[in-house]
Formats: C-alpha cells, structure tokens, sequence
C-alpha cells in the first residue's frame, strides 16, 4: 500500500509540475511568449524526476501506467494545445514559427504530435478555421 501511494503522490506532483512546465494558467490559458518557445523544450524526464526525487525510470512507469502517456506524448499534448491557440489567435504566423513557439524542435515532429493529438495536420486545422493562408512561410 505505501508503494502505491508513493507512486500516486509522485503523480500527482509530476502532473503539476508538468502542467506549470507546459505553461498552462489558471485559467486554461498560456503562459508561454509568443516569439520564442515555451518551456516545454527544455523540459526532461530526467530534469522532472529529479525535481520529484526520484529516478527517471520511476516517474516513466507511473506515467505509462497511471495515464497510460509516455512522458513524451504527454508533454507533446500540451505542445500542441499551445500551437492550436498560436494558429487561432496570429493566423498569418508561419506554421513553423508555430511550431517552435510551442517548443517542437522540428517541423516534422510538429506535424507527427499534431496529428497524433488533433486527427488532422496544423495546415488542415488553419484550413478548418477558415484561415487561408497565402504561401506558408
């Protein structure tokens, strides 16, 4: 039993910590500049689970198997929650200022989390707002 409320107590200051990193508010919003990227890039695994006092192997498994996430998905979500609002808010923003505003170092990987995440790509999404872009920058 004390296993498991370790590893639920590490959770939950895993999710916050998380969730303050990935720079979500109070109020659902972002905290995260517009011109440069957020602090999800810099954020690890290794960097968290130090914070949390345990090892990076540890605070893998509680999140594969208490929300069924790699540490990597989970931070990519709220990457691309970030880049949606980017789209809806700067719609003649370039997708790939965009894409490292929210802290994805590539266009690709921006493109794979975003689909995995949306079901459609960033240019699908703009499209689907009704925002048609001249030549994407």
């Amino acid at each position: 039993m004390k296993t498991y409320l370790r590893g639920l107590l590490a959770l939950l200051a895993a999710l916050a910590l998380l969730t303050a990193a990935c720079g979500s508010d109070d109020d659902g919003g972002s905290s995260s500049d517009t011109t440069g990227g957020t602090a999800t890039q810099d954020l690890t695994l290794g960097g968290l689970a130090s914070e949390l006092g345990i090892t990076p192997h540890q605070l893998s498994q509680i999140l594969n198997e208490r929300l069924e996430k790699s540490f990597s998905a989970y931070v990519n979500q709220y990457r691309v929650m970030e880049a949606r609002e980017l789209i809806a808010k700067e719609p003649d923003r370039s997708l790939l200022s965009v894409c490292h505003a929210a802290g994805f170092n590539s266009k690709s990987a921006f493109n794979r989390a975003f689909r995995q995440v949306c079901g459609e790509t960033p240019q699908q999404f703009r499209h689907g707002l009704g925002i048609l872009s001249g030549v994407e920058k």
